[in-house]
This record gives structure tokens, C-alpha cells and sequence, in this order.
């Protein structure tokens, strides 16, 4: 071992001294292409040697052209030997990290228990919430359903209220309406009349208004003529063409230096919108250069994210440490399944219990309807019963028939007389029927009395109600008379004010006139007095505006220099705040290359802390196929278990289905048992009721026979009986007179009833006529004050007029004013223009230097676009080495589900190379030495004919 630490180390640095030794390029590409070679052929040389020694023996004393060259090469072949070797382990690392990864995922199944778990709760929530807002739902429609039904009869009910209520109004209209229509009418012919006359009037004062305007505008064009005319004798004809000139001039000179300033002053608003442009550059440089640290972060992440795989790394082993203890608790997961399935059983065991106790009480409900059919059965017993004895009450009665025949023949003697009383019993039966008769007919004459009585005070209430609505309709109609009127008051008010309005208009017209001829007297010594005082005033008020023009421009020099000022500092502060960013740039550019190669760095360390872990993560490799086995089995039988809690669950809803059934089997017959009951009840009734029936035939029985007793009473009472007739006969004939007159005052009572009902009919009709008449009255009161805002517009629009006429008189004033004020403005304008001038030249300068500004800014800007192409260079280049390495990672996981057994195929192929170096090394020493036994074979020969030479 200790050679083969040796070999790989030495040709190294030998490998280093031979390409600074070579010189020339063929040498170069020649030694590659025979190490080339020569690996090739090494590794073909080895497999042969595992045949036998004697193909060793003869390469070794027949060597190939190309093996002889390996002396000279030697150091080149170990160089790559090694970076082959380190190329190994590099795809052994990344079948590793597969290999992990794969183990991580495996880890992750062991979450999905409690997630079952969690599942199956979720699922028994949401099926109790979804029962309950089916039920909650139910009874939300039901009273839903109900409170529309409510508000559709409510609906029904109010509709027709409203179409009967409809109906009696219009009645009323119509017959309110007709009344005041021939009032209405009247008013009309007036109102046309007086719209016809006011139209007249307006035309009358419409062309005297044109008139008046018509002479206005001449007056204007004469005062005009005759100011035309005084200018032209005041001032000479030179000076006017002179001054005109000069105003021109003055006035084209100011237009291009205002045109001067719009140009410098945009040229300042672009340099300002550049300078807006350049910080919004600058914004957007700052939110990439954000962007690029928050990519930095993310490669910060993805190099915790590694630590954490290494720690994860670690915890595995923990994990794997401790999987005996994992499996007890998977066993204990599936002992706490077992229980819950136990504990459903039980759940299972008491709700079929309940169902046990249901079906009870079912057929302990089906016992008492039996009982009551019993009971029934009983009391249609007792039905019969009845029904017995009812015949045999018949059969009695027809005893007691037979007995009264029986008695009839005994007492033949006695018929004649009975037959008088049974006449008399009849007449009298007979009589009291009629007077019962005439009773009801008296009792229902009286009812039809007081309904009527009552029909005729409701009748009457409604003739107060009409007759007030009528005073009401007639108060309205008085109402919108005393409107009517007051509006034809201000009519004729408005036509008042209209007359005076005219007489003030004459009155006005004649003072024009007046103080038309008094100004022109006065025009003609203001003239001659401005003429003084103009010379006078000129003088002082050029002085005061020099003195004011003077302290003006010294003033917007002083507000200049403090704006030029301002926005020099402000400039200033701009450049300093842009050249620390840039230094800020930089400093951060510095410190994420410095972050890159610490990150380099720390992967390089990972790797190396990684390639530790392969070793012990192959070891756990066997160890983690048992537990997977065992994981297996568990899952199995946990599917088993959620299978039986699902088969439960199902038995568990159908139990609680068929509980509901029962209990509405169970109010079915309980209803039935209370209407069964209620039955009973009327039973019994009857029951008493025929009792009672029995008894009073039994009373009956005993006053037949006491009627047979009194039957000699009978003829006694006949004579009273023929008194009492008589009697009642005269009360009858009382009594007929009695209703013959109630008829004739129910006769009077309709008479007057058809009455109010035709006065009812003739109110409603002048109501409506009334209401018609209302209507008019309303729409010619618009029509009226229509009118009426019509002839105020006319007023004012008289009124503007007048007033801009003024107007006008004011402003030929004003123009006289404004015409020595101009010639002051000229002197004032050469002065401004000379200010201006100064100002433009000094606002040149300042955009000379903003310029100068700009340009260094833009090269500022283009040094910042380099950084940005530097920057995106970088990390397009790190995108590309991201991709390279998930290709890498790729390729490793094939090759990690290629080579599963990776270790045992390292070491192999570490011996083989080892053997290999050993080989080769010994072919180079044994070749070293057959060149030496050559030379010295050559010396030998060549001292041996050096005699024969000479």
C-alpha cells in the first residue's frame, strides 16, 4: 500500500516538470495519444491477466511498440489514471445523493396514517354538518313556502280593496267633475281674451324696443364719428404714424422674446423631464440590483437548504439507528386501530341494542292497537247491544199498541167522547201552530225592521259622509276661484308694472337725450382741460413708473438668482446622491462575488462532509429493507382496519335510517291511537244518549198511562179550552192588523231607501263632475303660471338690456382712459424688452451648464448599462452552471438506479486500479532494466569489433 500511495502522488509533480521541460507541441500531442493507447490497452492487459500467467509471461517478454514508449510516459498515464478515479467517485457521490433522496420519500409514507386519521374525522364532520343544514333547510323552505302563501292571500284580499276603493273614487270624480265646468269655461274665454290682448301689447313694445335700439346703435356710430374726428384734430398725423410704428415694432419684439422665453423655458421643463427620466433609470438600476440580491438570497437558501440536507442526513442515521423502536410504534398504531375497531364494535353493539328497544316499543305500539281493536270489537258488542234493546223497546211499544186496541174495544162506550177530545186536541194543536207561526213570521217582520233600520242609518251615514265630501269639493272649488282670482290680480299688477316700466323707459330716453347734449358740452372742456393736465402728468407718473420698474426688475433678479440657486444645489444633490449609489453598487457588486466564492467554498465542504456519509448510509441500506417489509405489512393491515371502520360506518347510517323509520311509524300510530281514542269517546257519548232516550221512554210509558188517567180531566177543560180559542182568535186578528201595519212602514222604509240611493247616485255624479272641473282649473293655473314666468323673463331680459346699454356708456368712458395709458406703455415696453433680453442671456448660460450636466450623466448611465450587461452576463452564466449541475444530478440518479451496489463495485474497482499501478509499475521497472541489459549487450559488441574496425 505503501507504493500505491506513492505512485499516484509522484507522477504529479513529475507530470508538471515534463510539460515545463517539452518545448515542442508534436512531443506534446504525440505522448497523448500514446496514453491514450496505452489506457486502452492496460485495461485490456488486465482482463487478460486474470486468464492465466502465461499470456503474461509472453507480453512481458514480447511487449507491444506502444508499451515499450511507457517508460518515457509513465508520469502522463498516472495523471490520468487519477482523474479517471476521481471522475468515479464523483458519479459515485451523485448515485448516493439518488439514493437518499429515494430513502427521504420512503421516510414520507410514514405521515400517511395520521393523515388517514385526520381524513376520516374530517369525513364524519362534514357528514353531521351536511345532515344538519339539510335539515336546517327543510325548515327554512317549509316557513318560506308558508309566508308566501300568506302574502299571496294578503296579496289577493288588498287587490281587490283597492279595485273596489278604485272604482268608488271614480264615481265620485265623475260625478264631482261636472259642476264647475261651465265656471271653468268661463275663465278660459277670459284668460284667451287677456292673452290675446297682453300678446298685442308685447308686439307694441317688441317694435318700440327695436326702435330704441336702432337709435342707439346710431347715437354709438355718431360718437364714434365724432371721437374719430377730435383724435385727428388733437394729434398731428405724424406723430399717430410714428407712435403706431413703434408700437408695432415694440409689439413684434416682445412676441419674439416671449417666444424666446416658451423655448428656453421648455428646454428647461425637457432638461427637468430628462433628469426625472435619468432618477426613474436609476430606480429601475436599483430594483435590479434588488432583484440580483434577492437571487443571491435564493442561492443562499439553496446553500441552507443543502445543510439541511446534511442534517437531515444525519437524522436519518439516528432513524435508522432507531427503527426497532419505530416498528413497536407501528405496532402499537395498529394495537390503538384495533381498539377503535373494538370500540365501534361496541358502538355497533349499542346502537343495535337501541334498535332492539325500538322494535319494542314497536311491537308494544302494534299490542295497544290491538288492544284497541279489541275495544273496538267491544264497542260494536255494545252497538248490538243497543240495537237489542232498541227492538225490544219496539216490541214494547207495540205491546202497549196492541193493549190500547185492547182498551179501545173495552171502552166502546167512551169513543164518542174520545173522538170529540182528539178533534179538540187537534183544533188545538192546529191553533197554536198557526200562532207559533204568526210568531216567527212577527219575529222575523221585527229582524227585517231593524236590518232596514240599520241599512237606513248606514244610508244615512253615507249621506254625511257625501254631503261633507261635497262641502269639502265646494270649500276646494271656492278655494281655486279666490287662486283664480288673486292670479288675474297679479296679471293685472304685472300689466301695471309693465305701463310704469314703459313710462320709465320714455322717461329714461328723454334723459339720454338731455345728457347726451350735456356731454358733448362737458366732452368739449375735458379735452381742453387734459390737454394741461396730461403735459403735467406725464412727466410725474414716467418718473413713478421708472421708479416702480426699476424696483420690479430688482426684484425678479433677486427671485432669479435664488431660483438659479436652488436648482444648482438641487443638481448638486442629485449628482452626490447618483455617485454614492454607484459606490454602493460597486460595494455590493464586491460583496456578492465575495458571498459566491464563500458559498463555493462551503459547497466544496458539503461534498466532502457528503462523500463521508456514503459510507454509512450503504451500511443502513440492508437494514432498511427489512423495515420496508415491515412497513408493508403494516399498511396492510391498517388498510384492513379502515376498510372494517368503513364497512361499520355503513352498518352504523343504515341503523340510524331505519331508527327514523321507526319513529315515524311510531306518531303514525300514535295519531291513530288518538283518533281512535276520540272515537271511544263519541261512542260513549252516544251511549249516554241513548240511556238518556231509554229513560225518557220509560217517562213517557208513565205519562201514557196518566194520560189514560186524565182523560176525564179532559173533557172538563174542553169548554175552557173553546174560551181560550175564542180568545186567541181575537189575538190573531189583533195581530194580523199589527203586521199589516209593519209592512206598510217596511214599505215606507224601502221608499225611502230607493230615495237616498238616488240622491247618493245624483252626489256622485257632481262629484265626479266636480273633480273634472278640479282637473281644468289645475292645468289652466299651470297654463297660467307658465305664462306668468314668460312675461317675468321678458321683464328681465328689458332689464339686461337697459343695464348693458350703461354698460356701454361706461366703456366709451374707459376707452378714452385707456388711450393715454397706451402711449405710457410704450415707453414701458422698450424697457422690458431690454430687461428680457438679459434674462434670455442669462438663462442661455444656465442651460449651457445643464447641458454640460446632462452629458455627464448620460456617461454615468452608460457606465451603469456596462454593469447591468457584466451583471446579466453573470447570472446567465450561473443559470447555465444551475442547468449543468441538474443535468449532473440527472445522470446521477440513472446511475444510482443503474448501480444499486455501488460500494462493492468501488472497491472492486479500487483493487483492480491498484493492481493495475502495481502491474505497470513493475512492467516499467523489468522494461528499464531489459534497455539496460540491451546497452550494455551493445557495448559489449561494439568493444568486441572495435579491433576488427581499426
Amino acid at each position: 500500500m505503501s507504493t500505491y500511495s506513492r505512485v499516484p502522488l509522484d507522477p504529479v509533480t513529475q507530470n508538471k516538470e515534463y510539460f515545463s521541460t517539452q518545448s515542442q507541441s508534436k512531443i506534446i500531442s504525440s505522448t497523448i495519444r500514446q496514453c491514450t493507447s496505452t489506457t486502452n490497452f492496460s485495461v485490456q492487459q488486465m482482463k487478460r491477466s486474470m486468464s492465466g500467467n502465461s499470456i503474461y509471461s509472453s507480453q512481458m517478454n514480447n511487449p507491444p511498440p506502444a508499451r515499450q514508449q511507457l517508460g518515457k510516459s509513465l508520469d502522463i498515464v498516472c495523471f490520468l489514471m487519477a482523474c479517471e478515479i476521481e471522475r468515479f467517485v464523483a458519479e459515485n457521490d451523485k448515485l448516493k445523493y439518488r439514493i437518499k433522496e429515494m430513502d427521504d420519500k420512503l421516510l414520507d409514507r410514514n405521515s400517511y396514517e395520521k393523515q388517514i386519521e385526520d381524513l376520516q374525522a374530517r369525513l364524519l364532520q362534514l357528514q353531521y354538518q351536511e345532515s344538519m343544514y339539510r335539515q336546517e333547510i327543510e325548515i327554512t323552505t317549509t316557513q318560506f313556502s308558508e309566508e308566501v302563501e300568506n302574502w299571496k292571500i294578503k296579496y289577493y284580499t288588498t287587490e281587490e280593496n283597492y279595485k273596489n276603493q278604485n272604482e268608488q273614487l271614480k264615481q265620485t270624480l265623475l260625478t264631482g267633475n261636472q259642476k264647475h265646468q261651465r265656471e271653468i269655461d268661463e275663465l278660459k274665454q277670459q284668460l284667451i281674451f287677456q292673452k290675446q290682448s297682453n300678446e298685442g301689447e308685447l308686439f307694441n313694445l317688441r317694435e318700440e324696443l327695436q326702435n330704441k335700439q336702432q337709435e342707439i346703435d346710431y347715437f354709438q356710430l355718431q360718437l364714434n364719428q365724432y371721437e374719430s374726428e377730435y383724435q385727428q384734430q388733437q394729434q398731428q398725423g405724424q406723430k399717430v404714424v410714428e407712435l403706431e410704428n413703434k408700437i408695432g415694432m415694440l409689439v413684434c419684439e416682445t412676441e419674439r422674446l416671449n417666444t424666446l422665453l416658451r423655448q428656453k423655458l421648455e428646454e428647461l421643463e425637457y432638461s427637468k423631464q430628462r433628469f426625472s427620466t435619468l432618477n426613474q433609470e436609476s430606480e429601475k438600476q436599483k430594483s435590479e440590483f434588488r432583484q440580483l440580491q434577492n437571487i443571491v438570497d435564493k442561492k443562499q437558501k439553496d446553500y441552507d437548504q443543502l445543510n439541511q440536507a446534511y442534517i437531515l442526513s444525519t437524522n436519518e442515521l439516528i432513524k435508522y439507528k432507531d427503527q426497532d423502536q419505530i416498528i413497536d410504534q407501528m405496532q402499537n398504531k395498529i394495537n390503538l386501530l384495533q381498539g377503535e375497531v373494538d370500540r365501534l364494535n361496541q358502538v355497533l353493539r349499542e346502537k343495535i341494542k337501541q334498535g332492539e328497544e325500538w322494535r319494542q316499543k314497536y311491537f308494544d305500539s302494534e299490542n295497544q292497537c290491538k288492544e284497541m281493536k279489541q275495544k273496538l270489537n267491544k264497542l260494536d258488542q255494545l252497538q248490538m247491544q243497543l240495537k237489542e234493546q232498541f227492538d225490544v223497546f219496539q216490541q214494547l211499544t207495540n205491546n202497549l199498541e196492541d193493549q190500547k186496541i185492547k182498551n179501545n174495544q173495552l171502552s166502546q162506550q167512551k169513543f164518542n167522547l174520545e173522538q170529540i177530545n182528539t178533534d179538540l186536541i187537534s183544533k188545538i194543536e192546529l191553533l197554536t201552530k198557526e200562532i207559533e207561526r204568526l210568531n216567527n213570521i212577527l219575529r222575523l217582520k221585527i229582524q227585517e225592521l231593524e236590518d232596514w233600520k240599520q241599512k237606513g242609518l248606514h244610508f244615512e251615514q253615507e249621506y254625511k259622509i257625501k254631503n261633507n265630501q261635497n262641502n269639502d269639493f265646494v270649500n276646494k272649488l271656492i278655494c281655486l276661484t279666490q287662486e283664480i282670482d288673486r292670479m288675474q290680480e297679479q296679471l293685472r299688477q304685472k300689466q301695471l308694472e309693465q305701463q310704469n316700466l314703459q313710462m320709465n323707459k320714455s322717461q329714461l330716453q328723454k334723459d339720454l337725450n338731455s345728457s347726451d347734449l350735456t356731454n358733448q358740452t362737458l366732452k368739449i372742456q375735458i379735452e381742453e382741460w387734459k390737454r394741461k393736465y396730461q403735459d403735467l402728468e406725464l412727466d410725474y407718473q414716467q418718473s413713478l413708473m421708472k421708479n416702480k420698474k426699476i424696483q420690479e426688475y430688482e426684484n425678479t433678479i433677486a427671485m432669479l438668482t435664488q431660483e438659479i440657486e436652488r436648482q444648482k444645489l438641487i443638481l448638486q444633490s442629485k449628482l452626490q446622491e447618483f455617485e454614492e449609489y454607484k459606490k454602493q453598487m460597486i460595494a455590493e457588486i464586491s460583496k456578492v462575488k465575495q458571498n459566491l466564492a464563500l458559498k463555493t467554498n462551503e459547497a466544496d465542504e458539503w461534498s466532502s462532509k457528503y462523500r463521508k456519509l456514503e459510507q454509512s448510509y450503504f451500511e443502513l441500506n440492508q437494514q432498511n429493507k427489512t423495515i420496508e417489509e415491515k412497513w408493508k405489512q403494516s399498511l396492510v393491515r391498517i388498510i384492513l382496519h379502515c376498510s372494517e371502520i368503513d364497512r361499520l360506518g355503513q352498518i352504523q347510517a343504515e341503523l340510524c335510517d331505519e331508527n327514523e323509520q321507526l319513529n315515524t311509524q311510531v306518531s303514525h300510530y300514535q295519531n291513530q291511537l288518538k283518533i281512535k281514542d276520540e272515537q271511544l269517546y263519541k261512542q260513549i257519548d252516544r251511549n249516554n244518549q241513548l240511556q238518556k232516550q231509554q229513560e225518557d221512554e220509560k217517562s213517557k210509558r208513565l205519562g201514557l198511562e196518566s194520560q189514560l188517567a186524565n182523560l176525564k180531566m179532559y173533557q172538563e177543560n174542553c169548554v175552557i179550552f173553546e174560551q181560550k180559542v175564542q180568545h186567541l182568535n181575537i189575538e190573531n186578528q189583533r195581530l194580523n192588523e199589527q203586521i199589516r201595519f209593519r209592512n206598510g212602514e217596511i214599505e215606507d222604509y224601502k221608499t225611502q231607501i230607493q230615495r237616498y240611493e238616488t240622491k247618493l247616485q245624483l252626489n256622485n255624479q257632481e262629484l265626479e263632475r266636480i273633480n273634472q272641473q278640479i282637473r281644468k282649473t289645475f292645468q289652466e293655473q299651470d297654463e297660467m303660471r307658465k305664462e306668468k314666468e314668460r312675461w317675468e323673463s321678458q321683464y328681465h331680459l328689458l332689464q339686461r338690456q337697459f343695464d348693458e346699454i350703461k354698460q356701454k356708456y361706461h366703456q366709451l368712458e374707459i376707452y378714452k382712459t385707456k388711450y393715454g395709458e397706451s402711449e405710457n406703455r410704450c415707453s414701458m415696453l422698450v424697457t422690458e424688452i431690454e430687461r428680457l433680453n438679459q434674462v434670455i442671456n442669462n438663462k442661455q448660460d444656465e442651460m449651457d451648464q445643464l447641458k454640460k450636466k446632462c452629458y455627464l450623466l448620460e456617461q454615468q448611465i452608460i457606465q451603469l448599462k456596462q454593469y447591468e450587461e457584466n451583471i446579466r452576463i453573470l447570472s446567465q452564466e450561473i443559470d447555465r452552471l444551475q442547468a449543468i449541475i441538474d443535468a449532473n444530478e440527472t445522470e446521477l440518479k440513472q446511475w444510482r438506479l443503474q448501480y444499486a451496489d455501488g460500494g462493492a463495485q468501488n472497491r472492486k474497482i479500487q483493487d483492480l486500479l491498484y493492481h493495475f499501478v502495481m502491474q505497470s509499475v513493475e512492467i516499467e521497472s523489468l522494461r528499464s532494466r531489459v534497455q539496460e541489459k540491451e546497452k550494455e549487450v551493445e557495448e559489449v559488441r561494439k568493444s568486441s569489433l572495435a579491433p576488427y574496425r581499426r
